[in-house]
């Protein structure tokens, strides 16, 4: 479970699979009232850590929460319950950013009765 970031000139292998600290998770919605941003500002005992056994533990505040995650490739990935999810199917996320220090994933950017949805997360180590 590696994925590439580009440093400079050279391609470094960085792995998603660890402890992350959660810094932003936001969910973007364009309803009939208009669009809305929903922030949520990870406080220093939240994290996402990813296992190389294809589970996801969640802290964010009060919530705890266990999915699973698959890889597909350098950029997009499957989390249960992320983002927008399709006749009980997750859609792929992509992550638009990995490197040794951050890293940030966004849902499928798909329409639903109410508007767009999309969530992005913001993860530092």
């Amino acid at each position: 479970m590696v994925h590439c970031s580009k440093n400079d000139s050279q391609i470094i292998k960085v792995p998603i699979t660890g402890k992350w600290n959660l810094n932003i998770d936001s969910i973007y919605t364009s309803g009939i009232a208009g669009p809305k941003i929903e922030v949520y500002h990870g406080i220093s005992t939240d994290y996402w850590d990813f296992r190389v056994d294809g589970k996801l533990y969640i802290q964010e505040g009060t919530l705890l929460d266990t999915l699973n995650f698959n890889i597909l490739t350098d950029s997009t990935m499957f989390i249960d319950s992320f983002g927008t999810i399709i006749n009980g199917q997750a859609q792929a996320s992509s992550i638009l950013s990995c490197s040794r220090h951050q890293a940030i994933i966004r849902s499928a950017i798909l329409p639903t009765p109410d508007g767009i949805y999309i969530r992005t997360i913001f993860l530092v180590r």
